[in-house]
């Protein structure tokens, strides 16, 4: 605490076996359950598939993607999984994340931990923009 008033979490970091992935906070929206997941047949490494939030379809996006592991499918998605909706304008993308005390606020950066920012988020955007061109 300083001048008696609580710091804010600065990062949201998701932890599972692979690592650490810190998401910045500015980009974190909200967390809505994941009901049905469809699969994108030539989907660039790192999509789950596609799934219906409050009536929007969103792009559920594999932590693995950052964090090294292989990616996730759609048949390996947990009945009780949630998205990490991102804020304008990537509302159309969201993380998948699998339980939700993977996903814990920190108020200070972490060094050891893979960094999801405006740059990856936009480095994804880009891969797919250029999968969808090459087919």
């Amino acid at each position: 605490m300083t001048g008696g008033r609580r710091q804010r979490a600065r990062q949201l970091v998701f932890r599972e076996d692979a690592g650490a992935l810190a998401i910045s906070v500015a980009l974190a929206g909200t967390l809505a359950p994941v009901r049905r997941v469809e699969s994108v047949p030539l989907a660039p490494s790192g999509v789950v598939g596609l799934t219906e939030i409050h009536g929007r379809p969103v792009t559920l996006l594999d932590p693995g993607l950052w964090l090294g592991r292989p990616p996730r499918s759609v048949a390996a998605v947990e009945e009780r999984a949630l998205a990490l909706c991102f804020v304008p304008p990537f509302e159309h993308l969201a993380l998948y994340v699998e339980d939700l005390r993977s996903l814990q606020p920190v108020r200070e950066e972490l060094e050891d931990a893979a960094l999801l920012d405006l740059d990856a988020l936009e480095g994804v955007l880009e891969r797919m923009r250029l999968a969808v061109g090459a087919r």
